[in-house]
């Protein structure tokens, strides 16, 4: 007799292999069955949009038409996932990756320019691709990082930095290491908009965030020497 268990969203009664644990692999133990897990998936999609569209609204108000530079990564995870479907890296389906033997997460956020370098923490400077890809690029500079993709996907990659950044990778000037998160965070997560516009009646930034190179990096330039500021 085959086995048969109901799926505890649409209430039919399927086989097992019908049935799929949270990742979405197939497993008789799981809870819903595979179109069930798909409808949920998208669900919290949409649900993580909304509240992220929301967040927007607040990074307005406080920081005007500059606040993609205030906008931290690991609150915008369904809009930055919403950017394409591979890696911009390699070309690789997300949903054709497999976990890794040293790295279990299959997808990573990876900042374009390196936090220790002086690249900015928000969405500007983020992109969503496979996790094989950014450990490989590690904490290079993304000219060094471009020069070893594939001519199709540097050239890609190249677009999208400039498309989000607003200038070429070579316009990227290296300096301190970037904290994560941003100033006014809580205000910003708890705060309904309403309180936030009478506590910002304008908003508290008139230019982007600048990073400004560290002084012996600074002084190694005005003489000749060092390194050029190239990504």
């Amino acid at each position: 007799m085959a086995e048969l268990k109901q799926c505890r969203r649409c209430r039919k009664t399927l086989h097992i292999d019908h049935f799929v644990d949270s990742s979405g692999l197939r497993n008789p133990r799981g809870h819903y069955c595979q179109l069930c897990h798909l409808k949920r998936l998208d669900e919290r999609h949409r649900a993580a949009l909304k509240r992220e569209l929301i967040t927007i609204k607040k990074l307005r108000i406080i920081y005007g038409k500059h606040w993609r530079h205030y906008a931290a990564p690991e609150f915008f995870h369904a809009s930055l996932h919403d950017e394409r479907d591979f890696c911009p890296y390699c070309g690789t389906w997300f949903d054709e990756i497999t976990p890794g033997t040293f790295n279990n997460s299959l997808l990573h956020l990876d900042h374009m320019d390196p936090l220790d370098k002086g690249g900015e923490n928000s969405i500007r400077n983020v992109v969503v691709c496979c996790g094989p890809c950014n450990i490989r690029k590690g904490k290079r500079l993304f000219l060094d990082w471009l020069a070893m993709l594939e001519p199709k996907y540097r050239k890609l990659a190249r677009a999208i930095y400039r498309h989000k950044h607003g200038h070429p990778p070579e316009g990227f000037i290296e300096g301190h290491s970037t904290k994560r998160g941003w100033p006014y965070l809580e205000l910003t997560l708890y705060k309904p908009v309403a309180e936030l516009q009478k506590l910002f009646p304008k908003p508290v930034v008139a230019v982007p965030s600048r990073k400004r190179p560290p002084a012996s990096t600074a002084k190694r330039n005005k003489t000749g020497a060092g390194r050029a500021n190239k990504s």
